[in-house]
């Protein structure tokens, strides 16, 4: 946790600061998948948060649309974030 909060501070010192990261870690061998940190304002997207950004950078990077026992309020709170009324 300590070297994800390192690493996010890193944005501090950017142009576009960005206090919020996530990361991954395998579930067996306990070794890093990703990390991202929250894009919204910069790539113009409302489901650009840390956590979503993580979870589609570590799918990429496994060649899977799964994550097993991902869990992620976020994703169901992207249409309200967008300003949309309805999903369907």
């Amino acid at each position: 946790m300590r070297e994800l909060a390192a690493w996010t501070a890193l944005t501090l010192d950017t142009p576009n600061p960005v206090p919020f990261g996530a990361e991954i870690f395998h579930s067996k061998s306990g070794e890093s998948l990703m990390r991202a940190a929250n894009a919204v304002g910069e790539e113009h997207d409302p489901s650009a948060h840390a956590e979503v950004r993580t979870i589609r950078l570590a799918c990429n990077k496994l060649n899977s649309y799964w994550l097993r026992g991902t869990r992620c309020t976020q994703l169901a709170s992207v249409p309200h974030v967008d300003g949309l009324r309805a999903v369907g």
